[in-house]
């Protein structure tokens, strides 16, 4: 085994993985919580880098043993009920944060049992929120001027990309569908209509947008990048999977039968007849069997549905801790105000011991595709100094932008005096 590529030994690992427990609402974002989120960092960065090394996968078998994956999901949808009653309510009130914490996303569902029904409605009210947005016009690149809107920009910027990993998830669910529980079969294809939310996704196209200098961009491994005219009509990742969740779940027989198509979600399906075009075609062949689908769909009147009565498996986690917190939240709140407004010693230590926790070696060695160029956009070998998110090809280019746009970026947002 490689040291320098090593984030964790196995011994290591085994310790932080039976540490985790679970927390109560009003415990978040205290010293223990905040320490538990640490070693999940940690073990996130070795799960990943096992799996690129191809080597052992000690973190995910330390999981599987130890029987915390339902708790990872608890920690999931705690964190999502604290962001829903309490940071609402909180911001209402004008409070002032001072403090920030980041939040994770559990994506094995190895000895998940009935928690894996949790984890399906979570992706799917992320998707359903990112619709409503996308729809409503929110802007999800506000300018930021206070630590008030950083912070509800920062939940913005959240949102969007755990909904870009939401549909990776629901797109692997969906492939292994027929080994999982009928309930959750049921739940994706008809309680959620799974195949609506997925042709709503591609009509509203959220991963692609146009930047304010006119030039085109989408949103790949969880950022957003330009792209050329060429590379405009090449589908990303993000749109590849959703075209292939429609299609499973509208050309595969076992799940169509399942279906109760009516006259609206028939007419949300048949928008997908304006965005298969020959270029898409071409990239995924398969699509055209979904194109004669559509044009059979477009012809025909949907079945009448048949009211048959349905024992339904209901996700738990979720009901549970807001039955447990119901009444509490104004409790929790006031709580939070004096978590959240730690000393600056408290602050310098934590921001110091985040930074020490942090291999930019690994965490470049993670990355899809090698850094580029912000002038000319090609392939770069020199980073920023400053703000250790630009990269350069050149020191010449690098001075040269540098004080140009990038310092002008810097004044404004107060990083150099």
């Amino acid at each position: 085994m490689d040291d320098s590529s090593t984030v964790l030994f196995p011994a290591e690992v085994e310790g932080y993985v039976q540490s985790i427990s679970n927390f109560e609402l009003e415990e978040i974002g205290g010293r223990r919580w905040l320490q538990q989120h640490e070693y999940i960092d940690k073990l996130n960065v070795q799960a990943i880098l096992n799996v690129r090394q191809g080597g052992d996968e000690y973190v995910k078998e330390a999981f599987l043993s130890h029987d915390k994956m339902a708790g990872m999901v608890y920690d999931l949808l705690l964190t999502e009920i604290w962001k829903e009653k309490v940071l609402d309510q909180m911001l209402k009130e004008d409070f002032k944060p001072q403090s920030e914490f980041p939040c994770y996303i559990a994506e094995c569902w190895d000895c998940l049992g009935d928690a894996c029904l949790d984890v399906v409605d979570y992706c799917l009210r992320g998707l359903t929120r990112l619709i409503a947005r996308q729809e409503s016009r929110v802007d999800w690149h506000i300018e930021v001027s206070s630590e008030e809107q950083n912070l509800k920009y920062q939940r913005l910027t959240l949102e969007f990309d755990i909904a870009a990993r939401a549909v990776s998830i629901i797109r692997y669910v969906i492939d292994y569908m027929k080994d999982l529980s009928l309930s959750i079969m049921t739940r994706l294809i008809n309680t959620h209509d799974t195949a609506c939310i997925m042709v709503r996704l591609i009509d509203n196209s959220p991963w692609v947008r146009t930047a304010s200098n006119g030039e085109q961009e989408k949103y790949i491994d969880s950022k957003w990048q330009r792209v050329s005219q060429n590379e405009y009509l090449k589908l990303s990742k993000i749109e590849g999977q959703m075209w292939i969740a429609v299609y499973q779940l509208l050309m595969n027989n076992d799940y169509r039968v399942m279906y109760k198509m009516n006259s609206f979600n028939k007419n949300q399906i048949l928008k997908l007849r304006s965005h298969l075009s020959e270029t898409i075609i071409d990239q995924i062949p398969s699509l055209i069997d979904l194109q004669q689908y559509l044009e059979h769909l477009a012809l025909i009147d949907p079945p009448d549905v048949k009211g048959d009565l349905i024992l339904e498996q209901i996700p738990e986690i979720r009901h549970k801790l807001l039955f447990k917190y119901e009444g509490k939240w104004n409790f929790i709140v006031k709580k939070h105000k004096e978590v959240f407004s730690p000393s600056s010693d408290e602050i310098r230590a934590s921001a110091t011991r985040w930074i020490n926790d942090r291999n930019l070696d690994i965490l470049e060695a993670l990355t899809t595709a090698p850094p580029k160029c912000a002038a000319c956009q090609n392939l770069a070998t020199k980073r920023c100094s400053r703000c250790h998110n630009e990269w350069y090809c050149n020191r010449m280019l690098r001075y040269m932008i540098y004080f140009g746009f990038h310092v002008t970026k810097f004044l404004r947002e107060g990083n150099v005096k």
